[in-house]
């Protein structure tokens, strides 16, 4: 089941910037046009333009998923970067339509690859959700038939570089999962598999090049290639400065490589979220904790302290605390004790 939530955590942009060359991109224009804008504002995380530009596109063409796909996705994504709870109701809704659509467009079109595409995305959609909600067992079997919907996909055309993009990702995290019984016969170690396909769709994609950054950012992290990861952010964050994601990534890699170019990058990130007027609780304990932690690596301890100390003081005098700032608190005051116990 870890195999499966890494795959649908790191594979959750993937999912929704699935355009890459021109024989990927849908052929009616104005479809493919409404598509890209609302991917462009979600990269500007401008999340109410681009619901409307994903509305206006299930408005003008009801028989194609993609406007409900779409809008789904732009939910999940704010509920991620705000640290918000997602809305149960509007998104098993948003699933049953867009299934409720493919289904028909299978009846006129058959098996095509968009046909495949659709149950790709609504699937890899529903084991990302599934699992945000604990359901792992109901995630895991989404999860693939995600892949193999994508696999299906790259039978009907082998160019089809997204599929490259989450293929490539479950490879190298599912062979991460499952290292320590290499030895038991059918397990094969894919991690080079699994990282080529994704450098593959950085190099000939067009759209989901920025997801296949992302993600590789990730497992270069994981493969300790700093540098690499460095380098890799870089290419999104010129043009897209401000993207909190790709910026959380980045943070984590210079965690190993410059400790205060990671406190920096977190500190941007809170400003961003205060400037957006979303800087709630979850967002703000999480990143003034990791702050206060990576100070204390840096044996700044009165700063730790500090950082430390105006959190608690904060939370402890609210009521009301939900369970994510409630464990934060609880591990402020931890680190709390480690500093005072030091001196």
């Amino acid at each position: 089941m870890l195999v499966i939530e890494l795959m649908a955590r790191y594979s959750l942009f993937f999912f929704l910037f699935t355009f890459s060359v021109t024989a990927q991109r849908y052929t009616d224009s104005k479809v493919d046009s409404l598509i890209v804008n609302g991917i462009n504002k979600i990269f500007e995380e401008n999340y109410k333009a681009a619901e409307n530009l994903f509305i206006e596109l299930d408005k003008k063409y009801p028989t194609l998923p993609f406007g409900k796909i779409f809008l789904a996705s732009t939910k999940i994504l704010v509920s991620n970067d705000y640290k918000i709870d997602l809305n149960e109701d509007e998104l098993e809704e948003l699933f049953d339509q867009a299934e409720e659509i493919i289904d028909n467009y299978k009846e006129k079109n058959g098996k095509n690859i968009w046909y495949n595409y659709f149950v790709a995305l609504v699937n890899g959609y529903k084991s990302y959700y599934s699992i945000e909600q604990k359901d792992y067992l109901t995630g895991m079997f989404d999860g693939i038939e995600s892949i193999r919907s994508f696999e299906e996909c790259l039978e009907i055309d082998k160019n089809f570089t997204d599929s490259y993009v989450v293929i490539g990702n479950y490879l190298y995290w599912k062979s991460k999962k499952t290292e320590f019984i290499d030895w038991f016969p059918f397990v094969e170690d894919n991690t080079k598999q699994g990282i080529s396909l994704l450098e593959r769709a950085v190099k000939e994609s067009v759209y989901s090049r920025k997801l296949a950054i992302y993600t590789l950012m990730w497992i270069y992290i994981n493969e300790k290639r700093y540098d690499d990861a460095v380098k890799l952010s870089k290419i999104i964050l010129d043009h897209y400065p401000d993207n909190r994601f790709v910026k959380r990534a980045l943070a984590s890699a210079y965690y190993y490589i410059d400790i205060d170019k990671s406190i920096k990058i977190l500190s941007e990130i809170k400003s961003s979220l205060m400037n957006d007027g979303v800087l709630n609780d979850r967002n703000k304990i999480t990143l003034d904790y990791r702050i206060a932690k990576l100070n204390k690596e840096l044996n700044r301890i009165e700063k730790s302290k500090e950082i430390c100390n105006k959190i608690i003081n904060e939370y402890s005098s609210k009521n009301k605390l939900d369970s994510v700032v409630e464990k934060r608190l609880e591990m402020t005051k931890d680190l709390l004790k480690e500093i005072n116990q030091k001196k």
